[in-house]
């Protein structure tokens, strides 16, 4: 996957029709990963960008050749398999918790796409020529740097110092909060000696009913898994258990399976950022059909000792404790609001009812931090970060 990750950007410079048909392959087996991947986004995300690296006329004549030979034997067959392709996607969306539009949206794009990088330019003019003529122009060479600056920025400069929830954290299982785990660079540096509201490390011990933040965070999605994935992942040193915040973020707590029923809840730590959001989302969060109209949630957790330490510091460290109660009313108008909310400190430092009780962050401040949650399992002792995200 490394390799073939590293040979398509190459391909795009060198070749960019072959890199673009390398490219849309490439994400075909992206987008059949089965539940609960569902990195199908991420995929037609990547998708809109191949128009940059095709010939401006390639994907015009592919279509426009194929509204002027509608019943040809070669459209038909590619309708054919263009329906195949539509319906194998469907399957692949479909499961019990939700429906991936993005694998019906990245199926239905692909076969015009692939047509045109297979069909390459139509332009009259030499291809020397055209490259002449684009790299003549300085307003393009500006937009072309502003771009790869603003790439760099985004894909290095922001994990380093701010980011957590983004494209460069896929498949990583980094560290953003309580110290890092990259290899070669350190992360979340902002919030190492920010404000304690902001930055100190909250670890989640216990909440009930368990579902009102559990969906979010950890959000473990191990009862998707059939015994014998769960069976494979154990025979190699895995607990069984998988987490994955970053689908319950992008799609919603609805695509979250959830924990075995035998399993304890696990335990998770964010920055304090991070809790104040979720605390929002207790009052915001949408009551049951025939539920009683008033729901009291219980949370009991920590303000860690410092804001860097090991995975036995995140399982054990306790700065400040408190026990959170929060009620929560719908009104007639449907509308859920905050009743009551208490904070009773179990340790001498009042820091973790500082902030429980302290506002939600800035809307703009929390759209653009996002962190996700580390899960704690209880009953073992890691020494490294617990697998989480796809």
């Amino acid at each position: 996957s490394v390799l073939l990750e590293t040979a398509i950007p190459i391909a795009l410079w060198a070749a960019p029709n072959a890199g673009a048909g390398l490219a849309l392959l490439f994400h075909v087996l992206i987008i059949f990963v089965p539940p609960p991947n569902n990195a199908a986004g991420f995929s037609v995300s990547a998708l809109r960008w191949l128009f940059f690296f095709l010939e401006p006329d390639a994907l015009r004549a592919v279509l426009r050749r194929g509204a002027a030979t509608l019943f040809s034997p070669a459209v038909l067959a590619g309708t054919a398999a263009s329906a195949a392709i539509v319906a194998a996607a469907w399957k692949a969306a479909t499961h019990e918790y939700f429906f991936d539009t993005a694998v019906v949206c990245y199926a239905v794009a692909f076969v015009p796409l692939l047509c045109a990088a297979a069909r390459g330019g139509t332009t009259s003019q030499p291809r020397q020529q055209q490259r002449t003529r684009r790299g003549s122009s300085s307003s393009s060479s500006c937009a072309v740097i502003l771009a790869v600056v603003v790439a760099i920025l985004y894909g290095f400069a922001a994990e380093v110092f701010l980011f957590d929830h983004m494209s460069p954290n896929m498949f990583s299982n980094q560290r953003f909060h309580g110290s890092s785990n990259h290899l070669l660079a350190p992360t979340g540096l902002a919030f190492r000696h920010g404000d304690p509201l902001l930055a100190s490390v909250v670890r989640v011990d216990a909440v009930e009913p368990p579902a009102a933040l559990s969906d979010l965070a950890p959000a473990e999605v191990t009862a998707a898994f059939p015994e014998r994935v769960r069976h494979l992942l154990k025979a190699t040193g895995h607990s069984g258990r998988q987490f994955h915040p970053v689908l319950a973020r992008v799609i919603g707590p609805q695509a979250v399976a959830g924990k075995l029923p035998d399993d304890r809840d696990a335990a998770f730590t964010v920055p304090a950022l991070e809790f104040r959001r979720m605390l929002q989302h207790l009052s915001d969060a949408p009551h049951q059909p025939n539920t009683t109209r008033t729901t009291t949630t219980v949370v009991w957790f920590a303000v860690l000792d410092g804001v860097e330490g090991d995975e036995a510091w995140r399982r054990e460290s306790l700065a400040s404790a408190a026990v959170l109660v929060v009620s929560t009313s719908l009104g007639a108008d449907n509308v859920t609001t905050v009743a009551e909310t208490a904070c009773t400190p179990t340790t001498t430092s009042s820091l973790a009812c500082d902030i429980a009780l302290a506002p939600p962050p800035p809307r703009g401040l929390a759209k653009v931090l996002a962190y996700l949650a580390l899960p704690i399992i209880r009953d073992e002792s890691w020494t490294e970060v617990h697998c989480y995200g796809p």
